[in-house]
């Protein structure tokens, strides 16, 4: 049975800020990646805020900024919660650690003996994260 709405397509997506991300990637199941915009008010913030369930990539005037823990380890992902940093450090992507479903159809595949069919293709696929020594337990 073929599906009625398969994901054809997995995509980017900008969001006005990393709050509204569980929100996000909740109503939308083909979304891999989110961009966040910087929370706007009159006087800059010196935190920033990474929602649970995401890897998140953090960048210093449009640079990647490494995340150096407790123990003097870097990692490019940064853990969720509350950071403090200057105003100029900026989450500039989400991804999102929970399984995506990938659901297409293959219309008009040729089989060897020249027979047309039609394929419902699944695939379930997870980013994965860092080094698990780094953050044990974060991977399967």
């Amino acid at each position: 049975m073929a599906n009625p709405n398969p994901t054809t397509s997995l995509y980017c997506r900008d969001i006005p800020d990393a709050g509204v991300a569980n929100t996000v990637f909740g109503s939308d199941t083909s979304i891999m990646v989110a961009r966040p915009g910087k929370t706007c008010c009159a006087f800059p913030l010196f935190w920033f805020t990474i929602p649970e369930g995401f890897y998140a990539l953090v960048t210093k005037h449009g640079a990647h900024q490494p995340y150096v823990d407790s123990n003097g380890k870097s990692s490019p992902v940064w853990p969720s919660g509350m950071h403090l940093g200057p105003p100029w450090l900026k989450v500039s992507h989400l991804v999102t650690k929970q399984s995506i479903l990938f659901n297409t159809q293959i219309k008009g595949c040729k089989t060897k003996d020249n027979v047309t069919v039609l394929i419902d293709v699944s695939i379930v696929l997870r980013v994965m994260g860092d080094d698990p020594e780094t953050r044990p337990g974060d991977d399967p």
